[in-house]
């Protein structure tokens, strides 16, 4: 779960996610959406509080 930056926003973060299965062939595909999902809520949290400014 090391390779994955949480914090990334934008493009940053699909890059990790797309050279993780070749770095960490252990990390299912189940894990994998569960951080895509955390990052888009986390952008879509963003976008909400930027649009009420």
């Amino acid at each position: 779960m090391s390779g994955y930056t949480y914090a990334t926003p934008g493009l940053a973060s699909t890059s990790t996610t797309g050279s993780a299965p070749t770095s960490t062939p252990s990390t299912s595909r189940a894990t994998q959406y569960t951080v895509l999902n955390a990052s888009l809520e986390r952008l879509q949290a963003n976008l909400d509080k930027l649009e009420q400014n």
